[in-house]
């Protein structure tokens, strides 16, 4: 029982907004492991989707981060090693929020 709870939590809210590459596109602040930092997505084809780099990230989940996609109403961000880094939902006009893949909180706003 315990394991499809986390299962339904890696779900984005049944009343997530959809979300487009286009939207997704430029600069983010990442909130997440208690520091902040930049994130910037490209509709530059990448292996693992599209090209995301990241500047002055601490957190392993987020330096490590190479390519991003939208799937499902959600922004999935993709480690070096074709992993999923993390996956968020749209929670506002300027706000995403989700979990990494070690299950620690992480948000994008601008």
């Amino acid at each position: 029982q315990e394991n499809n709870n986390q299962v339904a939590s890696l779900q984005p809210p049944a009343n997530a907004q959809p979300v487009t590459r286009q939207a997704m596109v430029g600069a983010w602040t990442v909130s997440t492991a208690g520091s902040n930092c930049q994130i910037f997505l490209a509709l530059t084809k990448w292996s693992g989707g599209y090209r995301a780099a990241s500047r002055g990230c601490s957190a392993p989940a987020i330096s490590d981060v190479q390519a991003w996609d939208v799937k499902d109403k959600q922004v999935v961000l993709v480690n070096s090693a074709g992993g999923t880094a993390a996956t968020l939902y749209r929670s506002s006009e300027q706000r995403y929020d989700g979990s990494t893949n070690g299950g620690g909180a992480i948000s994008f706003t601008r």
